[in-house]
C-alpha cells in the first residue's frame, strides 16, 4: 500500500500545468516595429512631443475580444471605409479580399514577447503582468499616474497581438492599442505589405478612441 501510494504522489507532482506562452516569431518584431513608427508620426510637427517618450510593451500578445479587439474579418471588410484613417481602398483589391476573407480569429494567439522595439523617434522597454498588477491590479497604486512620476518620458502602455500573414507572406494584419491615461488612448487595426523587403503600413483601421 506504502509503495502505491508514493507512486501515485510523483503521478500527480509530474502532470503540473504549465502555463506559459510560445517565444514570439521573429517575423513578428519586424511588423511591430514598422506599426509603432507609423503610429507615432513623429515627423509630423505637431506630433513632436512624442519623440523621445518611453512605451511600455505588453510580454504577452492579446488574443481577439469582445472589449477592445473586435474585428469579424470576413463580415466586416465593407466596415473599413469608415474606419480607416487616412481613408484607403487598398481592401477592395483581390489580394487583399482574398487574404482577409481568410483571416481567423483564433490565430491571434497569445505569445511572449521577449524583447522592446528598436523604433525610430521612441523608447520601448517591456512591461510584464508583475508589473502591470502592482500599478492596476485590485491592491494597485496609482495607476497611469505613478507611471508619470516614475518616467517623466512615459508614453504609454502598448498592448499587440501576434500578427497574422497572407499565404503568400506578401500581406500582414495586427492589432496595436497605446493607452497613457484613462481618457488617453486608442486601438488600431494595422494592414501592412512586404515592399522591397521592408513591412510598410497601407491602412489604419482606428477601432476605438478615448
Amino acid at each position: 500500500m506504502r509503495t502505491i501510494l508514493i507512486l501515485l504522489g510523483l503521478v500527480t507532482v509530474s502532470y503540473r500545468p504549465v502555463w506559459s506562452q510560445p517565444n514570439l516569431p521573429d517575423t513578428d518584431y519586424a511588423v511591430f516595429t514598422a506599426t509603432l513608427n507609423y503610429l507615432s508620426v513623429c515627423v509630423d510637427p505637431g506630433k513632436a512631443h512624442r519623440r523621445g517618450e518611453r512605451l511600455l510593451i505588453r510580454t504577452v500578445t492579446r488574443p481577439q475580444d469582445k472589449h477592445a479587439f473586435r474585428f469579424n474579418f470576413g463580415k466586416d471588410q465593407e466596415k473599413l471605409a469608415f474606419l480607416l484613417e487616412p481613408a484607403s481602398t487598398f481592401y477592395t483589391e483581390p489580394g487583399w479580399v482574398a487574404f482577409l476573407s481568410s483571416v481567423d480569429s483564433a490565430k491571434f494567439v497569445s505569445y511572449s514577447v521577449q524583447r522592446p522595439l528598436n523604433l525610430a523617434c521612441r523608447k520601448t522597454e517591456l512591461w510584464t503582468t508583475q508589473q502591470d498588477d502592482v500599478y492596476f491590479g485590485s491592491t494597485a497604486g496609482e495607476g497611469h499616474w505613478g507611471l508619470w512620476k516614475k518616467y517623466p518620458d512615459y508614453g504609454g502602455i502598448v498592448s499587440l497581438s501576434s500578427v497574422v500573414y497572407a499565404t503568400d507572406a506578401t500581406k500582414a494584419v495586427c492589432y496595436c492599442s497605446i493607452v497613457s491615461d484613462p481618457k488617453a488612448g486608442s486601438g488600431h487595426l494595422v494592414f501592412l505589405e512586404r515592399q522591397n523587403r521592408q513591412w510598410v503600413v497601407v491602412g489604419n483601421a482606428i477601432l476605438w478612441i478615448a
